[in-house]
C-alpha cells in the first residue's frame, strides 16, 4: 500500500487502442490491486459496462426503467445481482453463502484468471447453489461487445465510451481514476 500522501493515477498499458477490452481491464485492476484499491476499481470497471448496456437498445427504452442499485460487493439490476468477489480468502467465499436465494440471475465476478478456482470451490462448498461464475474481465467485454453489436457500433467505439464511463465515475478518485484519452478509433456505423 503506497503512504497516503502519494496519489496514483492508474495508467492504460501502451497502444491499449488494439488491446482487447478485457486486456485493459486486466491492467487497470492489477495496478489498481498493487495499490490496494482492487474492491473499489473492480466494482467501478463493472458499474461502467453496466451503464454501456443500459444505454443500449434492448434496455434503453424498457418499461420501467431498470434499477441499478449498489449492494456490498457488487450492483443489483432489478432482480440480477452482479457479486465482485473482491480476493480470494474462504471468508470472501464464504460471504457468497448470503446472496439472495430468492428468483433472479447472481453472476459471480472474479479476479481475472481465476473463473475456475472459483467456480470449482463454490460448487464444492455449496453444491444445492446455481452460481453463474465469470472472470471480470471477459465478463465485462462480453457485455461490452453484446451492446455494441445491438448499437452497430464499433468494438473500438464501445471500449472507448466503456472507458470515458469509468473515467467519469472515477473522476472524484485519483487513486483509480484513469487519464483522458484520445477517441480509440474507428467510426461509428449508421445503420
Amino acid at each position: 500500500m503506497y503512504p497516503n500522501s502519494v496519489r496514483i493515477m492508474l495508467s492504460l498499458p501502451p497502444s491499449f487502442s488494439r488491446l482487447g477490452t478485457y486486456r485493459v481491464i486486466q491492467e487497470l485492476l492489477g495496478q489498481a490491486r498493487c495499490a490496494g484499491r482492487y474492491s473499489e476499481s473492480a466494482q467501478m470497471v463493472v458499474r461502467a459496462a453496466i451503464d454501456f448496456m443500459l444505454a443500449g437498445p434492448r434496455w434503453k427504452d424498457t418499461s420501467p426503467r431498470p434499477r441499478l442499485t449498489a449492494i456490498q460487493n457488487g450492483w443489483r439490476l432489478n432482480q440480477w445481482v452482479f457479486y465482485i468477489l473482491p480476493e480470494l480468502t474462504d471468508d470472501a467465499l464464504s460471504a457468497l453463502a448470503d446472496l439472495p436465494k430468492a428468483a433472479g440471475d447472481a453472476d459471480i465476478l472474479t479476479p481475472p484468471r481465476s473463473r475456475d478456482f472459483v467456480d470449482h470451490a463454490l460448487h464444492s462448498a455449496y453444491p444445492k447453489r446455481a452460481f453463474s461464475v465469470y472472470p471480470i474481465d471477459s465478463y465485462c467485454e462480453l457485455r461490452l461487445g453484446l451492446t455494441a453489436c445491438d448499437m452497430k457500433i464499433s468494438f473500438a467505439a464501445a471500449g472507448e465510451e466503456f472507458l470515458a464511463r469509468y473515467r467519469q465515475l472515477t473522476s472524484s478518485d485519483p487513486e483509480i481514476c484513469i487519464p483522458a484519452t484520445k477517441v480509440m478509433a474507428a467510426p461509428v456505423r449508421k445503420p
